[in-house]
């Protein structure tokens, strides 16, 4: 995603609000119109994190964006469409559902990433950079990838020196 001035990002949010599909039922919508319905709430997802706690301006909110968009299109992917349609709230369980999608792989991705940048790889960068919780980078990384965070770790602190 490239860095929008002023102009350029209102008109995106205006783009983004044009685009946004006619209100219909879940089970009707196309891939792509929920991935486009679901574009506000990756921003507003995004602007919850503080500039200063994005990695000390490492991430910077476009990035954020960036990523959010990503990880809603693989979200929407892996929908289990049984689950929405018997929910009495169709729209919020879709919400809670593409909100807590963080699997081992999304995590290790972020992990390569951050050694790539030689950056140490904590809880807390890999919550930011796939915008969850801390809580939920813990219930979600198995012990395999926890001795990879260390390897990698000491991978960079032997590069740094």
């Amino acid at each position: 995603m490239k860095k929008y001035n002023q102009n350029n990002f209102s008109r995106y949010k205006q783009d983004v609000k044009a685009s946004q599909p006619k209100t219909k039922p879940f089970n009707e919508y196309t891939r792509d119109e929920l991935i486009i319905k679901f574009l506000p709430l990756v921003e507003n997802i995004a602007r919850n994190f503080k500039d200063s706690d994005a990695a000390n301006g490492v991430v910077s909110l476009s990035d954020r964006i960036q990523f959010g968009h990503i990880g809603l299109i693989k979200a929407v992917d892996k929908i289990v469409w049984k689950q929405i349609l018997t929910s009495k709230d169709p729209e919020r369980t879709i919400k809670s559902y593409l909100a807590k999608r963080i699997h081992e792989d999304d995590i290790y991705q972020c992990m390569l990433d951050l050694h790539d940048l030689g950056k140490k790889i904590t809880m807390t960068q890999l919550a930011l950079w796939l915008e969850c919780s801390t809580r939920t980078i813990h219930r979600n990384m198995g012990e395999e990838l926890k001795r990879e965070k260390e390897l990698l770790n000491k991978e960079n602190e032997k590069t740094n020196i």
